[in-house]
């Protein structure tokens, strides 16, 4: 009998099991470096594209959301947008008929202050010509100061007057008083012609003064005392008025003061003038309806 070989032994014995393949620390470096470089590409390539399309989103008007979502909702979606796209638009485009009302109301505003302010600016340049004329210099440095606020008639009235100026009313009274005994003398001077009794009685009343200061007569005496009178109450219009009925005899003796009285007379009647105006002025400018 043939023995057999024993394989029983062999049989028994398990085969190995495969290894598991463990990878180095190379490969595993490699993985990681091409992660990040697939990460970097896709945000240099795509995030551009992401941002622009959200950037529009954004921007996008809100009508046209609505357009979009319209076909979804049928007419009344598209009514619903377009009731939308109103109110949104008419807060940013106001009505013109408003946008002209305030216009108008800004321009009226404006006029209304100009005039005010140049009425006060003339008001307050013939304050300052008033100050200026009350004093006997001449003014003509003022007046040129305030010459482009004050009306053109006026300034062209009162250059003349301004270059040599006139006494004060109360310096023109006070010669008058210095004046009325020779004008007293001068209107009793007798005719071309006269007896010599008159010549004699003219020439010792021009060495001692004899006058009938009675205001009431109706002689040379009386009109002198009274337009002295008028004269020391400031009524300088008053006494030139009153001198005028006196004898040709006294007009020489009387022609310099005349001629003062009259400066100072045109130059107060034409600064009277000019406050009249620019009060009225001022008055108007505030009460015009803005």
């Amino acid at each position: 009998m043939t023995a057999e070989p024993d394989a029983a032994p062999f049989a028994a014995r398990p085969a190995p099991a495969p290894r598991p393949v463990v990878l180095n620390v190379a490969f595993w470096l490699a993985m990681v470096l091409a992660l990040i470089s697939l990460t970097i590409a896709v945000l240099f390539v795509i995030g551009p594209r992401l941002l622009a399309e959200r950037g529009q989103s954004l921007a996008a008007p809100v009508p046209a959301r609505d357009s979009a979502a319209a076909p979804s909702g049928g007419a009344s979606g598209q009514a619903l947008g377009a009731t939308s796209s109103a109110a949104s638009a008419s807060p940013a485009s106001p009505p013109s008929s408003d946008v002209a009302g305030l216009q108008s109301r800004v321009a009226s505003l404006e006029a209304r202050d100009g005039r005010i302010l140049d009425a006060a600016s003339e008001a307050l340049a013939v304050s300052a010509l008033s100050r200026a004329v009350d004093q006997p210099q001449p003014f003509a440095q003022t007046l040129s100061a305030f010459a482009k606020v004050l009306p053109g008639a006026a300034v062209a009235t009162l250059t003349p007057l301004a270059l040599q100026g006139a006494p004060t009313r109360t310096e023109l009274a006070r010669s008058l008083d210095d004046l009325a005994a020779r004008v007293a003398a001068e209107a009793r001077a007798p005719a071309q012609g006269a007896s010599l009794p008159s010549r004699l009685v003219y020439a010792l009343s021009r060495l001692v003064s004899i006058r009938q200061v009675d205001p009431a007569g109706s002689g040379p005496d009386a009109i002198i005392a009274r337009a002295e009178i008028a004269a020391n109450a400031g009524d300088i219009e008053g006494a030139l008025s009153l001198l005028s009925r006196l004898p040709a005899s006294t007009h020489a003796a009387l022609a310099g003061w005349r001629e003062a009285a009259r400066r100072r007379v045109a130059i107060d009647q034409a600064v009277a003038g000019l406050q009249a105006d620019a009060l009225a002025d001022l008055a108007v400018a505030r009460s015009s309806p803005p």
